[in-house]
């Protein structure tokens, strides 16, 4: 990826400048940085060979031959600085000895300044695999969109998924239980990203919750005046509404066994504990389901087991199994601690999409990206 280009120099200046940051020095044993990267008002005192290995763009310009080749200074030997374009609407880094560095005016003045600062310094931690925190999706979009720029998608992919599940996208507050995560919430946006970033596991999660809401979410983008079929790329808007099929399947195959013991009258003792739905949506409710299956348990493992007819039981049981694949979870990272139809912020999501390996939209055996 070649650095933009028509970059101008500024000579603005400002009547009081704050003092500049402290340099943030990564450490290798027995290794001393030897590079120095000055990022948006900060500079940052790294190593040459993990920017090469995690990085395509630094792997292609370091040492490309339009560069001199000598020391950019007595303690480094290469110096990047922060060039704007012509709109200041973008930035790169470039070779000292090429370019002439953006002034503090510049940097102070660039609106997305700390947001894609932090996500520069987020991109560093993962080739130290240091450990850094997502707070929400706008913070993860900029990380990935960074990653996007210097060619380094692999080595954030390969570290989200712990950030992800250990940071606050996949929870839900005590005080509002009820309420959807901001992954739940993001999934449409997340599943692009993870798109980009070609990580199975935050695609899979965040296709399950798509799936699950699907009437939900093409209401919402509807809303936005944008369609799905301009939102996802062809591959994956054919898995969501084949994943979604396979979903109505399952509550159909599930409703229908249902019917059938309700109408030979081994279910009416059960039936009878579990309040009839109010309206025809609540059939299509996890919860509904789950309550079911709370009753199907205490007929079969509880104290009327032995009253149970072999026939009776056989039947009941292959209900149970029908439900148990309709309400599993198979999200990975989330923390609700909720699962389908349990009180809280899945009590009505199914939640059982599969997405195989087959079904990723990228080239699983590629490296570099």
């Amino acid at each position: 990826m070649a650095p933009r280009k028509r970059k101008r120099a500024r000579v603005d200046s400002i009547s009081e400048q704050s003092p500049s940051p402290s340099p943030i020095i990564f450490r290798i044993p027995g290794q001393t940085p030897d590079t120095l990267l000055s990022v948006l008002g900060q500079d940052y005192h790294v190593h040459s060979m993990l920017l090469k290995l995690h990085s395509n763009y630094f792997r292609r310009f370091l040492d490309s031959p339009d560069k001199s080749g000598e020391r950019a200074s007595h303690d480094f030997r290469y110096h990047y600085i922060t060039v704007f374009d012509d709109d200041e609407c973008g930035w790169s880094l470039e070779s000292v000895e090429k370019a002439t560095p953006a002034t503090p005016a510049e940097v102070s003045r660039y609106y997305c300044r700390e947001e894609e600062s932090t996500a520069f310094h987020h991109l560093l931690c993962t080739m130290y695999n240091r450990k850094y925190a997502i707070q929400n999706v706008s913070a993860l979009k900029s990380l990935t969109k960074i990653a996007d720029f210097f060619c380094a998608l692999p080595i954030v992919s390969a570290t989200i998924v712990e950030t992800v599940m250990t940071g606050p996208m996949t929870r839900t507050r005590m005080e509002e239980w009820s309420s959807r995560s901001e992954f739940s919430r993001n999934a449409c946006e997340i599943s692009r990203i993870a798109q980009k970033l070609r990580n199975p596991i935050l695609f899979r999660d965040a296709i399950i919750e798509v799936v699950s809401r699907w009437d939900f979410h093409q209401e919402f983008l509807f809303e936005i005046g944008i369609k799905a079929s301009d939102f996802f790329d062809g591959s994956t808007l054919q898995l969501i509404e084949r994943e979604y099929t396979q979903v109505a399947k399952l509550l159909v195959r599930c409703s229908h066994r249902l019917l059938l013991r309700i109408l030979d009258g081994r279910f009416w003792e059960i039936g009878k504990r579990v309040p009839a739905p109010e309206d025809e949506s609540a059939w299509r409710s996890a919860d509904f389901y789950y309550r079911i299956r709370l009753r199907i348990i205490e007929k079969l493992e509880g104290i009327y087991y032995h009253f149970v007819r072999p026939e009776t039981r056989e039947a009941l049981d292959k209900l149970r199994q029908s439900i148990d694949e309709l309400i599993q979870n198979n999200l990975v990272l989330d923390q609700s601690h909720c699962g389908p139809g349990e009180l809280g912020m899945h009590e009505h999501a199914f939640l059982c999409a599969k997405i195989s390996d087959d079904d990723l939209p990228w080239d699983t055996s590629e490296i570099d990206w």
